[in-house]
């Protein structure tokens, strides 16, 4: 099916959809968008059907729906889900938080707020691509990820650009990325990581089991991508570091960038910090070693108040020297840094 490129095929296609659904979630709709109508006979579910279906005619009718559904994350994050993530094979819909993740940036690129095309590649064929596609992101999703994506926009942009600048100081063609805390995002597939990388990415064994289904599908579709998948493996940083799993091909000497990016903000102070030393001791296991960072600091008292200095000071107490640090609030950084020289 193609994609609707007018708002009002929009309208028509977001219905036809929504009811195609079973009659448990069309009632479900119908309380949501009619929560004051009292029927002294119960409407059937063809009624609703009929009733839904002539939302699209309706001047201001549409803008209503969208608003208590797609605009509403209490919907959206559980009924939105599952209605877009139906036949999803890969991704249970109750995996809130890397979904949220994965949307955000589909949404933001769709938008044109940044550039990358590999992200919407993530999502199943179908229905939710159709969504994550303009002009229907811009209808369901526009108002709410213009006014609140902007941080995320600007985070992406900036990982974007140190991934290039970090892989740009390795000097040899042989070299590995790692990723911490992966997620359903693109990470090594992007073009930003050189062909020939060799990429690994950590995550809880709930992600890792799904992104493994993700790629397998991409792969499937994009055939020719397959050289740039990573290896998966399960870590629980609440309980272990990174280089307790990494996976026997990981070299130790080889030239490597590791990314960090809004992981140990999920953890306690103390673990934040064991993170840090343990990436700061693979990094001089490296012949040469780039970190780009943006997450969240250990709880530290540093000799300034000023959110640069603070986390200069902070990273440098694990052996790391900063550069290009930005700082979104005190304690938290995006940075890019290497092994302090002695």
């Amino acid at each position: 099916m193609s994609i609707p490129t007018t708002l009002d095929d929009c309208g028509e296609y977001i219905i036809s959809e929504l009811l195609t659904e079973d009659d448990q979630f069309v009632h479900s709709l119908y309380q949501k968008l009619f929560p004051s109508t009292t029927q002294t006979t119960p409407l059937t579910s063809s009624d609703i059907r009929s009733q839904l279906k002539d939302i699209p005619t309706q001047p201001g009718r549409l803008r209503e729906l969208l608003q208590v559904t797609f605009f509403t994350p209490s919907w959206l994050y559980k009924e939105g889900f599952l209605f877009l993530h139906r036949d999803d094979t890969a991704v249970p819909a109750d995996s809130h938080h890397n979904l949220v993740a994965l949307w955000t940036k589909c949404c933001l690129h769709g938008l044109g707020m940044v550039d990358d095309p590999i992200i919407q590649r993530l999502l199943p064929p179908g229905r939710a691509r159709r969504f994550a596609s303009m002009p229907l992101v811009e209808v369901c999703f526009g108002l709410g990820i213009r006014a609140a994506g902007g941080p995320t926009a600007e985070r992406m942009r900036f990982m974007s650009a140190s991934r290039t600048s970090a892989f740009s100081r390795l000097q040899q063609p042989q070299r590995q990325l790692l990723v911490v805390g992966g997620g359903f995002d693109a990470g090594a597939l992007r073009p930003d990581v050189p062909a020939g990388t060799s990429s690994f990415e950590l995550d809880l064994a709930s992600v890792v089991e799904c992104k493994r289904k993700i790629l397998a599908r991409y792969i499937s579709e994009f055939p020719d991508e397959a050289h740039r998948v990573p290896s998966l493996t399960a870590i629980d940083l609440l309980q272990n570091v990174p280089s307790d799993s990494l996976p026997e091909s990981w070299l130790s000497s080889l030239p490597t960038v590791i990314v960090i990016e809004a992981v140990l903000s999920y953890l306690p102070s103390e673990r934040r910090a064991a993170v840090l030393q343990d990436v700061s001791c693979l990094m001089r296991q490296s012949e040469q070693a780039v970190l780009v960072l943006w997450d969240q600091l250990p709880d530290v008292v540093t000799s300034s108040e000023d959110p640069v200095i603070h986390a200069t000071e902070v990273l440098g107490l694990h052996g790391l020297s900063v550069e290009t640090a930005v700082t979104p609030k005190k304690g938290f950084v995006m940075c890019l840094a290497e092994i302090k020289k002695e």
